[in-house]
This record gives structure tokens, C-alpha cells and sequence, in this order.
């Protein structure tokens, strides 16, 4: 933390994957949040970050809880993703964010489609 104390952080590894190409993934988190004042902000971040041949290849952010503030305002996100042994990986996200007025709340939703590439994503989608 820093000396005034506002912001706590750890980060953990998770898991280790290996892939049919050779490409190893490492999963890990960070963990954060702040005192309890305004602004305030606390989450969960997960990232997988991809090797090949014993060199690191790429980092994602694949996994997050958080949401933070500063009265009347606030937002909070939400990502999921889904790792299947083909190495395609499916990744979801939700913001919301809201204001002074009870019907300010907006809502944004979308996903993505991607296929492990010697190291790299590459998004299956795109055209």
C-alpha cells in the first residue's frame, strides 16, 4: 500500500495451461481497492499471459469484477471469458455506469470471439 494507506493491491498466480501448438498460459490476478472515502474503487483483475518457446508472447485481461465512485456518480464492470482445449477463447463484458437522476443508468454489453495464434489472439470475428 502506499503510505497514506488509500490503496491496497496483491496479486496471485492461478493456473497454468499449455496449449496443442506449445504455448503455455499463465493465469493471474490482481486484487485492489480503496480506503473507505470518496473516490472509491475496488476490484478483481484476471489476465492470462501467453509463452512460446520460453518467451512471453502476450497478456489479456480475461476476468474482471470492479467498481468504483465519487457520489453521486458510480460505474461498475463485469468480464467473463471461457477457455476451451482448442484454444478458442470466448470473452464477455457488462459496464454500467449511472448519475444523479434515478433513470441515468446506462448499460453497455458485448462479446468477443477469439482463437489462440502462436502466442497471440486473434479475433475471429473481425472480417
Amino acid at each position: 500500500s502506499y503510505p497514506d494507506g488509500t490503496v491496497r493491491s496483491v496479486s496471485n498466480a492461478l493456473k497454468k495451461l499449455s496449449f496443442n501448438d506449445g504455448t503455455v498460459g499463465y493465469i493471474w490476478a490482481i486484487k485492489e481497492s480503496t480506503a473507505d472515502k470518496c473516490p472509491y474503487s475496488s476490484g478483481i483483475y484476471i489476465f492470462i499471459s501467453f509463452f512460446k518457446n520460453n518467451k512471453a508472447q502476450s497478456s489479456y485481461l480475461i476476468a474482471e469484477r470492479s467498481s468504483g465512485g465519487d457520489p453521486p456518480y458510480w460505474a461498475e464492470s463485469e468480464i467473463s471469458a471461457t477457455i476451451w482445449d482448442n484454444a478458442e477463447i470466448y470473452i464477455a463484458r457488462i459496464h454500467k455506469s449511472g448519475g444523479e437522476e434515478e433513470d441515468s443508468e446506462e448499460k453497455t454489453e458485448n462479446s468477443f470471439n477469439y482463437i489462440l495464434e502462436d502466442g497471440f489472439l486473434t479475433d475471429m470475428d473481425a472480417e
